[in-house]
């Protein structure tokens, strides 16, 4: 959204040059802040149109305090690749019925974590949406092909107290010799 507004600001102020060259960028970047992409951060590590106007984008976190009850199972961090295509609540209902027979019919892939099967999910939704088999998809090479049909999906599940849980669901002796994290 902060890019949006600055495009606006320029727009308004007038300033084509500027305004050329952050569409450019905007055009396939939809943040302020990122791993990677250091062509955009660093002027040593660019090249034009983008070299003359570096940094456009930070690796500075944006740091956003929540506090939590303890009633907090697990994290979703992900890119937009897969907010793009998923609502945060379809991701929680995906996670939750991980690893059970209400998500995944016997001739669904096995997902041995809950980030695969949420990556999965995502491009089962982007194949339906383009009207291809998820086998065409993934038949395509990656590359700039693919990226026609879809951004870059990384996605990770952090699990909060989840030894914790391990070990309140053990008998009593695996407990005395569990191992604490």
């Amino acid at each position: 959204m902060k890019v949006f507004k600055l495009m606006q600001y320029l727009m308004d102020t007038g300033d084509p040059e500027q305004l050329s060259t952050l569409t450019e960028v905007v055009q396939f970047l939809a943040m302020t802040r990122a791993f990677g992409d250091f062509y955009l951060k660093c002027p040593e590590l660019s090249s034009a149109p983008f070299k003359s106007k570096v940094p456009y984008i930070t690796s500075e976190p944006s740091i956003t305090t929540v506090y939590m009850d303890g009633s907090e199972k697990y994290v979703i961090l992900a890119s937009d690749g897969l907010w793009d295509v998923m609502t945060a609540q379809e991701a929680v209902h995906i996670v939750d019925k991980f690893g059970t027979t209400q998500l995944y019919s016997a001739q669904s892939l096995f997902f041995s974590t809950a980030s695969a099967a949420l990556i999965h999910a995502a491009l089962e939704k982007i194949a339906h949406r383009d009207g291809l088999m998820m086998h065409e998809l993934m038949a395509m090479p990656q590359g700039p092909v693919r990226r026609r049909f879809h951004d870059d999906i990384t996605c990770t599940v952090v699990y909060i107290n989840h030894q914790q849980t391990v070990l309140k669901t053990a008998d009593h002796s695996e407990q005395e010799n569990a191992p604490v994290a």
